[in-house]
């Protein structure tokens, strides 16, 4: 994802105002495991079930094969990652719960946001080693995003008792929740700390985030 601005970043009023308004399970843990984690879309749109740890409260991305017990054509979304991009990442109580609610609707041993249905439909694909690209896993990713917007300031105007006209909701791209979270993170985290967090090799690219910090020419946030 490339830099963006602190205008980009979602109030909290407005993450709130999203999740109140989600439309299914699936956007409910979707943008609470953006906010909490800052996972890129690629990482959370192929995590599978066995990235999940409910003892831990915390995610895995990696690169590992998965290794099933039985071949009825499941599929593996991983692919090769850089080493700085294979972490485990910590998220919090409200994110682990909806993701608990959305692994109730997936059978065991799948991934957990691209239902089995649509990796059989890019089977040949998967099996070509093709590159998948955000596209390919959820196609309706971008305008399924601006739908919730559209409801969350809806929501946001009943909660603040004024007029919807008198909102101030740019449309955001679903990159601003990974800005959203690392702008969040930034108040917990040292810069190094919060780059291995994110899976990134230098620090530049979210110095800007850091209010006490004079922001230089940031590199694109990958």
């Amino acid at each position: 994802m490339k830099h963006l601005p602190n205008q980009a970043v979602f109030s909290q009023n407005e993450v709130d105002a999203m999740v109140q308004v989600a439309p299914s399970v699936w956007w409910d843990a979707f943008i609470r495991l953006s906010i909490a984690s800052g996972l890129r879309v690629q990482e959370i749109l192929r995590l599978h079930y066995s990235d999940i740890d409910h003892a831990t409260n915390s995610v895995r991305v990696t690169a590992a094969p998965i290794e099933y017990e039985r071949e009825d054509h499941q599929h593996d979304l991983r692919r090769p990652l850089p080493v700085h991009r294979e972490r485990v990442v910590p998220v919090d109580d409200q994110a682990m719960y909806a993701l608990q609610r959305l692994m109730e609707e997936c059978s065991a041993g799948s991934h957990v946001f691209v239902p089995s249905w649509k990796l059989d439909q890019l089977w040949f694909r998967l099996q070509n080693g093709e590159s998948l690209s955000i596209t390919h896993l959820c196609p309706q990713l971008g305008s399924g995003f601006r739908m919730v917007q559209r409801r969350a300031a809806v929501q946001h105007a009943v909660a603040s008792g004024v007029m919807l006209a008198q909102v101030q909701w740019p449309m955001r791209p679903v990159a601003a929740l990974r800005a959203t979270a690392i702008k969040q993170l930034s108040g917990k985290l040292p810069p190094r700390r919060l780059a291995e967090y994110l899976g990134l090799v230098s620090i530049a690219s979210i110095l800007s985030f850091y209010d006490q910090t004079p922001s230089p020419q940031p590199e694109g946030v990958q």
